[in-house]
């Protein structure tokens, strides 16, 4: 470690953890950097132990014993209601069976059966088209609540919590009230059209008014969620960046386009992921409201294996339904997470 410092003649008196010996004078058996970064704190006069990280096995018995115990409900529960379920399906995918009688394997029959199937094709594009719609409309007007509420308003506090407040109702209660709402006799919206002087536009018995109204209740529950989400973000950024670019003549669009929607990028990227996730398995505003009608204007992908399997009964085809699915799901999560890809670091 001398020729480290070039001779400089800085002696050490501190005593590494890995080895025995002083930091300084033992560069010939344990050059290590943990006897570098403590030769350099002592001649920087920083003088803090810099401790190496430990993986999880690396730990002393006692620690990752106690850690196993304390997690391992949760590994459990994950194996058994998580990927127990995903392992039986892909078995069952391959196999002819409805629920009763016992297994036959098919092979890839029911994958091949997916691929031909008309109206499985057909949910699978409304499940996308919902996802694309709802996602790209309830990350927009998030972002700009979040950057709205983040600015010293009266009752900001009240605000964040009304467009919070959907986010912990049950899909079920949302559902029963927002079909009320569409009544085209006694429901809200038809009652405002009243007033309005305009003629009630059934939505829910319309084939082309149906799925976008369930996208509006898709929109509304989800908005107040992310608003937090960004809203945190928001505040994580540090602020002596917005006040450079005050000083700079930068207008509030340019700030925003330049330093607030790249710093946010990493929660954007987060967003999408779950947001697409949560869109492309709905299922219970579909199951509560319409059932996937009228004429299957809203039968979107996770309704038809869920009517495949307990209606039809044929959990074969269905778990293959749920495989394909899967892998569409993962296929746009790795896109997005390789398309969103950044290395933006912020703190406040």
């Amino acid at each position: 470690m001398n020729d480290y410092f070039g001779g400089l003649g800085v002696g050490c008196a501190r005593v590494c953890p890995p080895c025995p010996t002083p930091a300084f004078g033992m560069s010939t058996q344990i050059p290590g950097m943990w006897c570098k970064m403590a030769a350099r704190d002592t001649f920087l006069g920083t003088d803090q132990t810099r401790k190496p990280r430990l993986l999880f096995w690396e730990l002393p018995n006692r620690y990752s014993k106690f850690g196993m115990l304390i997690i391992l409900p949760t590994i459990i529960y994950f194996l058994v209601f998580r990927i127990g379920p995903i392992i039986y399906s892909l078995i069952a995918s391959f196999s002819d069976w409805n629920l009763v009688e016992k297994m036959r394997f098919i092979g890839g029959a029911n994958y091949i059966r997916a691929v031909t199937d008309k109206v499985f094709l057909a949910s699978l594009q409304r499940s996308l088209t919902y996802s694309i719609v709802v996602v790209t409309c309830t990350l927009t007007i998030s972002i700009v609540l979040a950057v709205l509420f983040d600015q010293t308003l009266s009752f900001r506090n009240w605000y964040r919590a009304a467009y919070f407040l959907p986010t912990v109702i049950s899909w079920v209660v949302i559902s029963i009230i927002w079909k009320t709402m569409y009544n085209p006799s006694f429901g809200l919206v038809s009652y405002i059209a009243d007033l309005l002087h305009i003629t009630p536009i059934p939505i829910l018995t319309s084939t082309q008014r149906a799925l976008p109204g369930i996208m509006v209740i898709g929109i509304w529950q989800a908005i107040g969620f992310y608003m937090v989400i960004f809203l945190a973000a928001l505040q994580a950024i540090d602020p002596n960046l917005y006040e450079a670019a005050v000083i700079d003549g930068a207008s509030p669009v340019k700030t925003f386009w330049n330093i607030t929607l790249p710093l946010l990028r990493p929660t954007l990227l987060f967003a999408i992921v779950m947001s697409t996730i949560e869109t492309l398995q709905v299922f219970a505003q579909v199951y509560v409201m319409t059932r996937g009608g009228p004429a299957n204007s809203t039968l979107v992908a996770v309704y038809y294996i869920y009517r495949t399997a307990f209606y039809l009964q044929d959990m074969g085809y269905a778990s293959a339904l749920a495989i394909i699915l899967l892998i569409v799901i993962m296929c746009l999560s790795l896109l997005y997470l390789k398309f969103f890809k950044t290395e933006t670091y912020y703190s406040r």
